[in-house]
């Protein structure tokens, strides 16, 4: 607009300038900038990056651990876990459907009940709209709904997930669907060689030392452990992760007190799963940020939410206490490359 396709010198972009503001003198001053002022000068050079690491192991399937693997043979765990493979189902039987305050109990538990409600929460949390319009069958909600086999229960469902990302967490005093989601459903994998016995003694010594717990089975791990992180998220410039959990503890709020919640956390030996979540994070977050990472300023902690305690005091909410010398422990302990 001011110089056309010609290619002006310093001195003619001042004059052409000057020109074109004249009628803004009183307002706007044109200055040469200094031949030796530093500028940006783009050019076709790529970053350099080393080259994507070979796997010289091939895995075999009982070379691929998780969780779940680790937990099993305990006394206490099901021959059928509750959603996502982690949450045993209840022997309780559930009430029937009932008024606000106590209808979140009232959703029947089980492995694929579980996992619906997760995906109903990663959908929620990628897109705030997915929820929204729920009542026309077409809507995104009503027909995963249908899908997994729900339709009947959508609106209750509805209120009772949309409560759960609306409730303020009082362990970050803001709601889910307050914070800035970092991943949702972020998957991990690395590889280690460990004493399942030591693991087990990690935590003992780390979580909740006073409190006794279920021993884990005796066996040597060598392979490719693997999970799955619900949510991982910012809060106050800290990163967050937290697990959803669909157990059904109980029909009254005390069910969902910080001592309930504790004891259901070490019987199930969900410390342990939120663990390696916190570590997985703690190994990406180093990788990512390198010599700007500071974990004691930035990491926040790990978060279990148990979702059918929303409307108890506690909100369902208990944190697991990780600090960065029990986590740089851990990631020794489990650093070992087969």
């Amino acid at each position: 607009m001011i110089a056309g396709k010609q290619v002006l010198t310093h001195a003619e972009w001042h004059t052409r300038l000057q020109q074109f503001f004249s009628p803004l003198a009183a307002k706007v001053r044109i200055y040469c900038v200094p031949d030796n002022f530093t500028r940006y000068i783009e050019t076709d050079l790529q970053p350099s990056f080393k080259p994507a690491q070979t796997v010289q192991h091939r895995l075999s399937a009982d070379e691929l651990i998780s969780y779940t693997s680790l937990v099993h043979t305990l006394e206490s765990a099901e021959e059928d876990f509750g959603g996502r493979e982690d949450e045993p189902i209840s022997a309780t039987p559930l009430p029937p459907k009932m008024e606000p305050g106590l209808w979140s109990a009232s959703f029947k538990g089980g492995k694929q009940a579980g996992s619906f409600i997760h995906n109903l929460l990663e959908h929620m949390m990628e897109d705030p709209g997915f929820y929204l319009n729920s009542l026309d069958p077409q809507s995104p909600w009503e027909q995963t709904c249908a899908h997994w086999g729900y339709a009947q229960d959508s609106a209750y469902l509805r209120a009772w997930l949309q409560k759960c990302l609306n409730q303020r967490l009082p362990i970050i005093q803001e709601s889910l669907g307050q914070v800035a989601p970092f991943a949702t459903e972020m998957p991990f994998n690395f590889t280690t060689q460990i004493s399942v016995p030591a693991l087990d003694q990690w935590c003992k010594n780390h979580i909740w030392p006073e409190h006794s717990r279920n021993t884990l089975p005796s066996r040597q791990i060598r392979g490719m452990l693997k999970g799955v992180i619900d949510l991982v998220f910012t809060s106050a410039n800290q990163y967050w992760v937290l697990d959803y959990k669909s157990n059904f503890l109980g029909h009254d709020e005390a069910d969902y007190d910080f001592n309930s919640l504790q004891q259901t956390v070490l019987q199930h030996r969900y410390e342990l799963q939120i663990s390696l979540y916190m570590l997985a994070l703690h190994r990406l977050l180093k990788l990512r940020l390198g010599e700007h990472y500071q974990p004691i300023r930035q990491l926040g902690g790990a978060i279990l939410y148990f979702l059918r305690g929303v409307d108890a005091p506690s909100c369902g909410v208990i944190q697991v206490p990780l600090n960065i010398a029990s986590l740089e422990q851990l990631d020794q302990l489990l650093g070992k490359s087969i």
